[in-house]
């Protein structure tokens, strides 16, 4: 079978054009098949030390985590139009919603086929919860019209991240401790390595910064590859953290650190400027806090 040159020619052109919904494409295909094919391999912890199995674990975590980077950021360079993003998101929300609610038979089905069909189905959820998010995430970004917003930005989230996350009255922290499932079916998992169930999860906040911050990125014109590996370095670190048991992270935090580091010269700011950002941090500050007080007395007190 062949092509004609007039085809290939097209094909290159489209490619050499826009590259980034192809590799979109790539991406999302190689996330599925990772899914699929990383829980089926087999570790005996017999024959393997301690050593080698932390390396497998490791290495499974950062494929991950460049998968889950390089989505959203293929996404992001597409630059598409709000209306056609607004599509992307409830195409991919109604694929999650349905991979979810969607009863499969696997006990009817061969052991085999009925492990292919599992797998495939939560690589599916991820996958389409993933996009979502990267898509809204990408049209919420158009908000942030200067370079310097970022920093007020990133320092409010990286605050607000570790309060929720890491004390007894952050809403994150007490969802999770309160209702694990609910946190899960709106989070993108790791899959098992081997059997082994080093299960981490991206939250759904996570997931949506990443392109929001990969859009300002974009559109303003800022350091792009500086942002993407920084960013991917520690929010890598970040999960292998948590697979370690040290705790939940408030993996905005690392972000919000990538953010600065790599545009810290673009932030330029005026006297007049400084103190207006000190107020609306203030303000943002305070209403963080007292949503976090409201929902543990009044959600999570006494549970």
């Amino acid at each position: 079978m062949t092509t004609s040159p007039r085809f290939r020619r097209f094909t290159l052109a489209a490619v050499k054009e826009n590259p980034w919904p192809y590799r979109a494409l790539i991406f999302s295909l190689i996330y599925v098949a990772f899914d699929c094919l990383v829980p089926l391999v087999h570790i005996d912890p017999r024959h393997l030390s301690q050593l080698q199995i932390a390396a497998l674990v490791i290495i499974s975590t950062l494929a991950f985590m460049l998968l889950q980077m390089a989505i959203p950021r293929a996404i992001v360079g597409m630059r598409l139009p709000v209306r056609q993003s607004v599509v992307g998101v409830a195409l991919c929300a109604l694929i999650w919603w349905l991979c979810l609610v969607v009863h499969i038979p696997y006990r009817e089905m061969p052991h085999n086929i009925a492990v292919a069909v599992y797998l495939l189905d939560q690589a599916l959820v991820g996958l389409s919860l993933t996009i979502a998010l990267a898509f809204l995430g990408m049209m919420l970004s158009v908000i942030v019209k200067e370079p310097k917003l970022l920093l007020p930005i990133a320092l409010v989230i990286m605050a607000i991240d570790v309060v929720g996350v890491m004390t007894n009255i952050g809403f994150t922290a007490n969802t999770i401790a309160r209702h694990p499932e609910v946190v899960q079916r709106v989070s993108v998992a790791m899959p098992s390595v081997g059997g082994l169930h080093p299960i981490a999860f991206v939250g759904p906040g996570d997931a949506l910064f990443i392109p929001f911050f990969f859009g300002i990125v974009e559109r303003l014109r800022l350091n792009m590859r500086g942002t993407f590996f920084t960013m991917y370095g520690l929010l890598a670190l970040a999960m292998i953290l948590a697979l370690a048991r040290v705790g939940n992270i408030p993996a905005l935090f690392p972000m919000g650190i990538a953010i600065v580091l790599a545009n810290s010269k673009y932030f330029k700011f005026d006297r007049s400027e400084v103190f207006a950002m000190i107020y609306v941090g203030g303000l943002a500050a305070a209403a963080v806090l007292g949503f976090f007080l409201f929902t543990h007395t009044h959600l999570f007190h006494g549970h």
